[in-house]
């Protein structure tokens, strides 16, 4: 009884929530260009016999684009088993993301692409024409914001 209560105080509908427009959801402590950043979640398997070398592709990653001034976010992380991996990005804005994108297929898609079988690649937030021209390819979905906040 008591939870039902509760639960019933959480999901009351008399907040608002599903306000569409991204200035009702923006963090009067963030940059006011927090909604102009691109990030996605890209979900790979890792093709039998090449986790060495994409492991050591991925250390090649990391460092080039720890010099990239506009992502703000780039974290990979492996399944357990070493069978999947889960890449998450985020960049300042559609500029920023276009030099990554840029980077990576001048210096890694290749061999990326030989070590990893894409499974999943969700993009969040404003993408530009160029941007979904580049990874629509992919098989990418495209996610505009809906609501929400970030801190």
């Amino acid at each position: 009884m008591r939870q039902k209560r509760f639960m019933h105080k959480v999901t009351a509908p008399r907040f608002g929530f599903w306000q569409s427009d991204p200035h009702v959801c923006a963090n009067i402590n963030k940059p006011a260009n927090i909604m102009s950043q691109i990030s996605w979640n890209l979900k790979l398997s890792i093709n039998d016999g090449k986790m060495d070398d994409f492991r050591s592709l991925m250390n090649e990653m990391v460092a080039s684009t720890r010099d990239e001034a506009g992502c703000v976010t780039y974290d990979w992380f492996v399944m357990d088993d070493g069978s999947e991996v889960h890449i998450q990005e985020r960049y300042a804005d559609a500029d920023a993301t276009m030099v990554h994108i840029g980077n990576f297929g001048a210096n890694y898609a290749e061999r990326f692409f030989e070590c990893v079988t894409p499974r999943s690649f969700v993009i969040y937030g404003p993408a530009s024409d160029a941007i979904r021209e580049a990874l629509g390819p992919m098989g990418a979905v495209f996610m505009g914001h809906f609501g929400g906040f970030h801190r």
